[in-house]
């Protein structure tokens, strides 16, 4: 009887960025919130990773998970026919075709573009595929990024794929959310026998407000209003403060006149 061998290859690491465009000193945490030019908040809540990633992943081309029911993993539960294996929290499953998602919610009062980019490195020779349909022996697995709104996107031929979506800004105490995984398989019938590869999938997310130049006009010149008003009423304290100067020189000199003319008639009555 020949020797069947599989290969399960565990995801060591997914590095994690967060990189913010409209800030100088973000780091990695629940929410950031600050303003804008406009004056408008810009509050986001952002997904945290904690360990393990939701995002490590088994392969098992020849499915033995599912033929010996998982024993190497005690009680937890494989999804039927899969080949590729996410641990999950949420789901009907412990391992499934597809990760638990991560949620990127809008709190702010503008509208934000969420782009989401993942790639794969150090895959040596293992084949990207665009598809879970398999019809070669190639060593191959397939990734795609998926979303709340069904989107799919897989990674292409050099593994990287990226999606973008646009989050409304809060209406009431209704926030607008984001959410985003992956699903995967490889490929049951590829020669996997001498690949021994660890791929390191890394994913980035990047959150840009949305500018409304109306808004954003308006704005502008709801300030230039204001600013002219400011200086049209330091423009009239500055005329109020030289017409009392003014006021105050012609009493001076009125006195001063009278005083003169009082001099003589003081003089006259002292040599009477």
């Amino acid at each position: 009887m020949k020797r069947r061998r599989v290969i399960i290859l565990k995801r060591m690491l997914i590095a994690l960025v967060f990189s913010a465009v409209f800030s100088k000193d973000l780091k990695a945490m629940d929410q950031e919130e600050w303003k804008s030019e406009a004056e408008d908040t810009v509050s986001i809540e952002l997904p945290t990773i904690e360990e393990p990633s939701p995002f490590d992943f088994i392969l098992d081309p020849q499915r033995l998970i599912t033929e010996t029911d998982g024993a190497k993993y005690g009680s937890s539960t494989f999804e039927t026919g899969a080949t590729l294996f996410f641990e999950n929290v949420d789901g009907d499953y412990d391992f499934s075709s597809r990760s638990d998602m991560l949620t990127i919610t809008n709190k702010g009062t503008v509208p934000v573009e969420v782009t989401v980019t993942a790639w794969l490195d150090q895959i040596d020779n293992l084949c990207i595929a665009q598809n879970d349909f398999f019809e070669d022996e190639a060593a191959s697995i397939y990734l795609a990024l998926v979303d709340s709104s069904g989107y799919i996107q897989p990674l292409d031929e050099i593994g990287r794929a990226s999606i973008t979506e646009e989050l409304h800004a809060v209406k009431g105490n209704a926030y607008d959310e984001y959410s985003f995984g992956f699903v995967g398989a490889c490929n049951p019938n590829g020669n996997w026998m001498d690949l021994n590869v660890h791929p390191k999938i890394t994913v980035i997310w990047q959150v840009t407000p949305v500018v409304n130049e109306e808004i954003v006009q308006e704005k502008q010149k709801e300030e230039n209003e204001e600013q002219e008003e400011q200086k049209e009423a330091q423009e009239k304290q500055q005329e109020t403060k030289e017409e009392q100067e003014e006021r105050k020189e012609t009493q001076e000199d009125r006195a001063e006149i009278q005083k003169k003319q009082e001099e003589p008639v003081k003089d006259e009555r002292i040599n009477e």
